[in-house]
């Protein structure tokens, strides 16, 4: 996992079981930490996770593809960070183009459980603070080209953008399509339903 990272990776506790997720293999780790990705000394918190467990398929423990498929983060923190020049903070995992190869990753479930979101985009004057108490993200993440279907139950503390708090301390309810193109950076809604309070 190391080899595939970008940043430093801290867990307490390790472990690999091929019951827990049945009928996933997992890597089930304890008390993450995960800091952000930038070319400063001081590094922040990009994630920290009670529980995170790396899922995928059990036949691959024979055949040495072990690609993480899924991800399940329980009970934690995320915090994105964008900078006025607009770089993330959130490129941990390194590109790769060989998906076979152990330790990669090819993404298709992100379940996120009590989970405290923070989005801080400097450049577009945006910023977002939300915990998702349930929400599902999936789609095939490590193509240029695809759709993330997200269904989400969130309390949001506050969604501002140029100063304006359009959304203040209030249960939303996501349901959305979204066509991604990580090459343009183009993003477009499909069917999409959004239920606040």
């Amino acid at each position: 996992l190391n080899k595939n990272l970008a940043t430093e990776i801290k867990v307490k506790e390790f472990s690999f079981s091929v019951i827990s997720h049945f009928p996933f293999a997992s890597i089930d780790m304890e008390d993450v930490l995960i800091n952000d990705v930038n070319d400063s000394s001081k590094k922040d918190t990009l994630i920290y996770a009670n529980r995170l467990a790396l899922l995928f398929n059990i036949t691959g423990i024979f055949n040495k593809d072990v690609a993480v498929r899924k991800i399940i983060f329980d009970n934690g923190n995320l915090n994105i960070r964008i900078d006025t020049s607009g770089n993330g903070n959130y490129k941990f995992w390194k590109s790769s183009d060989d998906t076979s190869r152990s330790g990669a990753i090819d993404l298709q479930k992100i379940i996120l459980k009590n989970v405290a979101i923070t989005y801080s985009d400097r450049k577009n004057n945006q910023y977002y603070s939300a915990t998702a108490h349930k929400a599902q993200l999936s789609g095939k993440f490590s193509s240029d080209e695809f759709t993330l279907t997200t269904t989400a139950g969130l309390f949001v503390d506050k969604m501002l953008a140029n100063e304006i708090n359009y959304i203040d301390k209030k249960d939303v309810e996501i349901g959305c399509d979204l066509n991604v193109n990580t090459k343009t950076d183009f993003y477009r809604l499909q069917k999409s339903s959004l239920k606040i309070a």
